[in-house]
């Protein structure tokens, strides 16, 4: 098995294995450690830039309606979440538990405060 963004091959050195929500069993990804690091520092700056650029209205009402992300995001990446974000990664090597929280991202209840 390959990572599906750089191709590098999955072994137990670069697996990250996730859960959909707290109760849920563990999974594992289909992206490799280093691009799961890179998606978290990019994907809610790149969420900003699309609702913000886009010329299409009905793009920009998805993305609002959607709301900003909080944690990682990806169907392909993580299949069993389908459109919902990531509750926990983890390091398969070490048993490590990740943050999947994005870089840049506000936690849900500072939203409630604007």
């Amino acid at each position: 098995m390959e990572c599906l963004i750089c191709f590098s091959d999955l072994d137990d050195s670069n697996i990250v294995n996730y859960k959909t929500t707290q109760n849920s069993k563990w999974y594992k990804s289909n992206f490799c450690i280093e691009c799961i690091e890179t998606l978290k520092k990019t994907q809610f700056n790149r969420y900003c830039d699309s609702v913000i650029n886009t010329k299409c209205l009905k793009e920009q009402r998805a993305l609002l309606l959607r709301g900003p992300p909080i944690n990682i995001r990806d169907k392909h990446g993580f299949p069993e979440c389908g459109e919902e974000e990531v509750y926990m990664l983890c390091k398969q090597i070490d048993n490590t538990l990740i943050d999947p929280k994005l870089e840049g991202s506000l936690k849900n209840h500072y939203w409630g405060t604007m």
